[in-house]
């Protein structure tokens, strides 16, 4: 009849873990039995910081601002199929602010000898190219959508669902006043953007909700976003939280990897009973 101790212990798992088994194996200086009580396991979310500029970039197509240099990468982007499974380290993001815009830049590892870039107009089927994609919901509850490709040209669109619980779905009448800017190098493509809070009737404040993505139709087929999750990208009900605070924000990934096998029987075991 010992008296319980509560205990603790972080444990970093792999980027793709799904699931996690506890297993105690041995316990140092112990006799008799120990009872193990009201196990939890949690995610500690690492949210990544959006920096406040007090400039913004020149929106160039190139990551030589001071505000890049200065920003936590946003790296390891899934795929929103295969079980939303961890793609290969081919992408990275950057996100700053000011009382004026959002800005992003992303950039593209690649074959480009292979790169799909052929739509020039405005509002063309850029989902059709290599492309990066951008999807915002703010507290207001206006979501939209914006698509660059490596030749600048630009998509936008408001996302909505017909009812609650209903798929969310992309309007592309809506145009919004957005600045986009790309260049190539010899294995990658950069696309930098200016995103002005007045596409959303809105400014940097409470928490608003974020995905960032890419389509691959040249070198390979991929379709791949920073949030984790199987579906598709404008599922804004697993978008990302950036929430802005004092003069600073943070931005966590949303996390919901898919089972494995959902259907899977456990069968009882006698092995460990006492």
């Amino acid at each position: 009849g010992g008296d319980w101790t509560k205990f603790s212990f972080d444990f970093k798992t792999p980027a793709e873990t799904v699931r996690c088994q506890l297993l105690v194996v041995s316990a140092r200086g112990i006799t008799g039995t120990v009872w193990l009580d009201d196990i939890s396991v949690r995610e500690i979310a690492h949210a990544l910081p959006v920096a406040k500029l007090a400039q913004p970039p020149v929106i160039d197509g190139q990551l030589s601002d001071a505000c890049w240099q200065a920003a936590v990468p946003l790296t390891k982007f899934y795929h929103v199929n295969r079980e939303a499974k961890r793609a290969k380290d081919l992408t990275t993001a950057w996100l700053a602010y000011d009382d004026t815009a959002l800005y992003i830049a992303f950039r593209n590892q690649d074959t480009m000898q292979h790169l799909k870039a052929d739509v020039t107009e405005r509002d063309g089927a850029l989902w059709t190219n290599d492309c990066n994609e951008i999807f915002i919901q703010a507290p207001n509850g206006q979501a939209r959508q914006f698509i660059i490709n490596a030749l600048a040209a630009q998509w936008d669109g408001r996302i909505f669902q017909r009812v609650p619980g209903d798929p969310w779905r992309a309007d592309g009448k809506w145009n919004g006043q957005w600045q986009t800017a790309a260049s190539k190098g010899t294995d990658h493509w950069i696309v930098e953007i200016a995103i002005p809070w007045s596409n959303f009737s809105s400014s940097p404040r409470e928490t608003w909700r974020v995905n960032l993505a890419r389509e691959r139709h040249g070198a390979a087929k991929e379709l791949l976003h920073w949030n984790q999750f199987e579906g598709k990208f404008s599922n804004v009900d697993k978008f990302g939280y950036l929430s802005f605070r004092d003069g600073t924000a943070l931005l966590p990934r949303f996390r919901d990897p898919p089972m494995k096998n959902p259907l899977a029987i456990a069968r009882k075991t006698e092995r460990f009973k006492e």
